[in-house]
């Protein structure tokens, strides 16, 4: 691109709207940590220590829901938790409570996150004999997991090969009858998006 653009080299790639890339010769993290960090100090739990106050301010607690959102995107064991706190976010009372948990938890993975290796394959050959990881997905749902309006949530997860590259958490649109029919409504979002995801890996191997 140097031929046709006036460009410069500023290297490997560091940061990506404040997720954090830490490229190796065998594999990509993205911890996100700073911004984890950051978040911890806005709570006021940088060293575990808990808010006081009974009363809750939902601008306060509405900034944190938001914050931990942008986390999801490379914390998908948050996903579930955050969507599920995201409903209270116009009269949070004892949830507060629940977010510190969260936070909590936040602490103890500071260090971890996504990891995507080198060259990883688990040998699936497709017709023009390219040898490609596997894309494996899992779905599940609570069944009526919401108890005021009967609602189940829909969770779903997509591995290319060991590493995670598609995740989702959210409530179902529909009130499911049985626990079967929220089985089958999960299966279907997650096979629509299985479908999806299979176009982009072909269309990224064979253009």
């Amino acid at each position: 691109m140097k031929h046709f653009f006036e460009m410069s080299d500023l290297g490997y790639l560091c940061s990506y709207l404040g997720i954090e890339v830490v490229q190796k010769e065998a594999y990509i993290t993205l911890p996100q940590r700073t911004y984890a960090l950051k978040v911890l100090d806005f709570a006021k739990m940088g060293k575990y220590n808990p808010v006081q106050g009974t009363s809750v301010n939902s601008t306060y607690f509405r900034h944190l829901i938001g914050s931990l959102r942008y986390l999801t995107h490379t914390r998908l064991d948050l996903t579930y938790f955050v969507g599920f706190l995201s409903r209270f976010i116009e009269h949070p009372t004892e949830h507060l409570m629940a977010i510190k948990h969260v936070l909590r938890y936040l602490k103890g993975i500071i260090y971890y996150g996504l990891v995507y290796e080198k060259g990883h394959t688990i040998g699936l050959v497709y017709e023009k004999g390219h040898t490609m990881a596997e894309l494996i997905g899992y779905s599940d749902n609570d069944f009526v997991g919401d108890v005021q309006d009967r609602k189940s949530t829909s969770g779903q997860v997509f591995f290319f090969g060991k590493m995670a590259i598609s995740w989702a958490s959210q409530k179902q649109k529909s009130i499911a009858l049985s626990s079967c029919e929220a089985e089958y409504i999960v299966a279907t979002t997650a096979a629509c998006q299985g479908v999806w995801l299979n176009l982009q890996v072909y269309e990224a191997s064979y253009g």
